[in-house]
């Protein structure tokens, strides 16, 4: 009898086989390859974390370092002996007051503190790091210092052992160089005006120009317009007096390295506030401070002048109608100068270029004042640092560039 029925079996076709393979394969590389950018990744982002680490150290490290350099310029303001020729931090808890310049006299400057945790900072200023370099500048000695700062950040695990002494380590570490000096100003003549050359000058009737019992109204050096003094001062309008009324210097220089033994880039480094858009727009009464003014400077009635300083313009001064300017002290105007009232000056105006005085909507009073003047002489040249430092090297603060390469081998070697 024939079965009631059969079972056939089907061969699975061969390309059915080869598909579920590659897909198998495929799948694979997929998990190979996810695996290797993942990988990748998480090598990037360890790298990267690693050297934001290492730039977080050294960015911390270069702080603590400023710090020492501001931290010696306040020793050296403090001193009362000045100039100072020693440079020597003292530490004596005994004394009356007590005496803590340093926590390391035989280093030199020396200070620690806890930034958080474990992990404390220290700044130091060496003895042998901190050097008198006057005679290079043609000065007396202690008027002009180069000095180094290293700024060490470090784990403390044993407050017994020395900084960088186990289980204690250093994390990171930046020695910088910068100079500290004052910043001379040495006037050609005592007048309410100095000026190169006496033609340059023109004045309107509101312009009062006046010295003392003992000091010029104008000072200048040549007269290019040629005549006699009284027939120059006839000329002018408004009122102008002193004791002369004029006076002519023959060697008399208003460039910044006769008035300041120093270039304009230099007095820059050292001024406490430096005016970099054209247009004067200090809010404040600025009060015993160098001012520097990088190109023209355009004064309005939205921030006139006020108080008492240095102003150095490195181009042209342009006092505009109303402007309600009313400071003591010394302006520079390595350029042409133009103002207009209400604006006074009591100190001495020196200028190179072309000057016009007077008109506007009010006054314009330029009155010698020799105590002013004095006073911001004595400010400006106490000890400052220079704004400029440079790695550890030889060169002074402004570090000639065939020097660079030099200095960030030695930086590099430490």
């Amino acid at each position: 009898m024939p079965p009631l029925y059969t079972i056939r079996t089907r061969a699975r076709p061969a390309c059915r086989l080869q598909q579920g393979s590659a897909l198998i394969w495929a799948l694979f590389f997929v998990a190979v390859t996810a695996g290797l950018l993942i990988t990748n990744s998480w090598e990037m982002q360890a790298n990267r974390t690693a050297m934001d680490v290492r730039y977080r150290k050294s960015a911390h490290a270069r702080m603590i370092a400023q710090s020492a350099l501001t931290d010696a310029t306040a020793w050296f303001q403090r001193q009362s002996a000045q100039p100072v020729t020693t440079f020597a931090p003292k530490l004596d808890p005994e004394a009356d007051p007590p005496l803590n310049e340093t926590v390391d006299p035989t280093v030199g400057l020396v200070r620690e503190f806890e930034v958080r945790g474990g992990l404390w900072a220290r700044y130091e200023v060496r003895k042998d790091e901190c050097l008198d370099v006057s005679s290079s500048y043609g000065e007396t000695a202690g008027k002009v210092w180069d000095v180094g700062a290293r700024g060490i950040l470090f784990e403390r695990v044993d407050a017994s052992k020395p900084f960088n002494k186990a289980p204690n380590h250093v994390v990171g570490q930046q020695t910088l160089h910068t100079e500290v000096r004052g910043v001379p100003l040495i006037l050609p003549a005592s007048a309410a005006l100095a000026l190169t050359d006496a033609a340059q000058l023109t004045t309107a009737a509101n312009v009062t120009l006046s010295g003392d019992s003992s000091s010029a109204a104008i000072a200048y050096k040549s007269n290019s317009g040629g005549g006699l003094l009284s027939n120059l001062l006839a000329a002018l309008l408004g009122t102008v007096n002193g004791t002369p009324t004029g006076l002519v210097v023959p060697a008399l220089s208003l460039t910044p390295q006769t008035l300041f033994r120093m270039r304009p880039a230099r007095i820059e480094e050292f001024s406490d506030l430096v005016l970099q858009r054209g247009i004067y727009h200090n809010d404040r009464i600025v009060q015993d401070q160098l001012v520097y003014a990088a190109g023209e400077l355009t004064v309005s009635p939205l921030a006139p002048l006020r108080g008492r300083m240095v102003l150095f313009v490195n181009g042209n001064f342009n006092a505009v109608a109303g402007n309600g300017s009313d400071l003591s002290g010394v302006l520079v105007v390595t350029g042409n100068t133009y103002i207009q009232g209400p604006f006074r000056l009591r100190g001495t105006l020196l200028t190179q270029g072309h000057v016009e005085l007077g008109s506007g909507t009010g006054p314009v009073d330029i009155l010698y004042d020799r105590a002013s003047v004095q006073r911001v002489q004595q400010e400006i040249g106490k000890y400052r640092k220079s704004s400029s430092t440079r790695p550890n090297g030889t060169g002074g603060a402004s570090t000639p560039v065939e020097n660079l390469a030099a200095d960030y081998t030695v930086m590099a070697a430490r």
